[in-house]
């Protein structure tokens, strides 16, 4: 069913731009943004969590809540919502105006940024990134890519992707290593660690605080509940590239997905914020080539 999608989605993206694939990360992108979020935080619709079962001894009935879990994923796919990214296509610029595949480099100090109007009433704010991770021959490291994603609201407010601590790597025979499948298929899990739910607030509010931000996978989603109404800036960062291409390496491609079109109007200005509530002694900001800064800058020896 979900290969049926991602064909449906290729001939969609062809037509517009000719014989050419999507990529990987694209797809990717398109698939989550777009799947239906299932919650049930009782374990009515699910089954016996045959892993917890063979640990504990316990019955134990699947439960999921909002935002990712190792029960449902990101959701279940939704191929009418999937096709309509497609939609958004500008003939004139030749750009999809709900996904983007696009380049970020590791250092940078301001990252990558893309903005968004939210004009009217909205229940939800969707972003979605993601990117092909290389094969790493470290076992024990997460990522060898990691791309980080945080949104600002107009009022200079800070909101962090969905984070969600991973499962215990441990066989119920605890005689057997674990090297990727058990033997017996079982896993040592208790109830305890399938009934987390992910979490999306970050404590300490900073940007700099990897905490704040998906250390495990290939994908971050930032979601808003009731946006507040303006423009809002979206920031890509490469936090580390291990392998990436260019001469440097240092460059990763990635697929950002959207629940309103991009905003590429000349004169998009997007500042790197430390604390929207605190003293700044610098401020890093972007803006577009040909864009006189004095109309959208104004200075002042005011002391507050």
């Amino acid at each position: 069913y979900v290969s049926g999608i991602a064909a449906l989605m290729n001939q969609a993206y062809m037509e517009k731009v000719g014989f050419v694939s999507l990529r990987n990360s694209t797809s990717k992108a398109i698939l989550i943004h777009t799947a239906d979020d299932m919650i049930d935080e009782i374990g009515f619709a699910g089954s016996e969590l045959s892993d917890v079962k063979a640990a504990t001894g316990k019955s134990v009935r699947v439960t999921y809540g909002k935002g990712p879990d190792f029960v449902t994923g990101w959701g279940g796919v939704n191929a009418e919502n999937a096709l309509k990214m497609f939609e958004s296509y500008n003939d004139v610029k030749k750009v999809f105006n709900r996904f983007r595949e696009f380049d970020v480099e590791i250092g940078e100090s301001v990252g990558k940024r893309f903005f968004v109007n939210v004009n009217n009433f909205m229940e939800r704010l969707r972003l979605t990134l993601t990117w092909d991770d290389p094969f790493g021959a470290d076992s024990k490291k997460r990522l060898v890519n990691d791309l980080d994603m945080y949104l600002v609201s107009p009022t200079g407010k800070y909101y962090f992707p969905w984070r969600l601590e991973p499962l215990p790597i441990k066989c119920v025979n605890s005689n057997q290593a674990f090297e990727g499948v058990c033997l017996d298929n079982k896993e040592y899990i208790t109830e305890t660690d399938v009934k987390q739910y992910a979490v999306r607030e970050c404590s300490s509010g900073s940007v700099s605080d990897k905490n704040c931000f998906d250390n495990y996978n290939n994908v971050e989603v930032v979601d808003v509940d009731f946006p507040e109404k303006g423009k809002w800036t979206i920031v890509i960062r490469a936090t580390s590239v291990g392998e990436g291409v260019g001469e440097d390496k240092k460059i990763q491609t990635a697929s950002i997905a959207s629940d309103l079109e991009f905003d590429d109007s000349p004169g998009n200005v997007g500042c790197e914020i430390e604390h929207p509530y605190q003293p700044l002694s610098s401020l890093s900001c972007s803006y577009d080539f040909g864009i006189s800064l004095t109309n959208f800058v104004t200075f002042s020896n005011k002391t507050f």
